[in-house]
């Protein structure tokens, strides 16, 4: 009889899995719905990169953003050359060894969506990608915002947080 529930239990058990993956399966495991910054460096030895969906900036904002942390110093040197306003190499000796070393410092930077390697003025900007750099953590926050005035607001709202927790 103990069996019999058993083999009862484990097929409902099956059954609700398998409904819960068909609805939810796309939310997992479909590389359609992250950011190119995401694919770029899910695979990138020495960083791990995530991607959070609908990140809630305030009550009325929120934004996709990607996050890059940096495993190795190979990892935060590339992610550090990629998203500051210049290559890590083009710093003094002193500057560059402070932000290798995880000098507690934030940084931001706004580009074109997808593509840090652009520097142009943000008002020239259609689709805004925002970095914000913590060098302590050897963390960047790609915040995929779209528009100007959302920018803003990440830029105000991530910086109001940081200097929070200084205090």
């Amino acid at each position: 009889m103990k069996g019999r529930w058993l083999i009862v239990m484990l097929a409902v058990l099956l059954c609700a899995g398998g409904v819960l993956l068909w609805k939810y399966g796309g939310r997992l495991f479909r590389d359609g719905d992250v950011s190119e910054t995401y694919l770029k460096y899910k695979d990138v030895p020495g960083v791990d990169a995530t991607f959070v969906k609908d990140f809630a900036i305030n009550d009325s904002v929120c934004v996709d953003v990607t996050i890059l942390e940096a495993t190795n110093e190979d990892g935060w040197a590339d992610l550090v050359s990629t998203y500051s306003i210049r290559q890590i190499t083009e710093y003094p000796e002193h500057v560059k060894k402070m932000i290798l070393n995880g000098v507690d410092a934030v940084g931001a930077r706004f580009f074109p969506a997808g593509q840090p390697d652009i520097q142009i003025p943000i008002d020239e900007i259609d689709d805004i990608d925002i970095a914000i750099t913590y060098n302590k953590r050897r963390t960047i926050y790609v915040f995929h915002s779209h528009t100007e005035e959302r920018s803003r607001i990440v830029l105000k709202n991530r910086f109001y947080k940081h200097f929070d927790k200084i205090k």
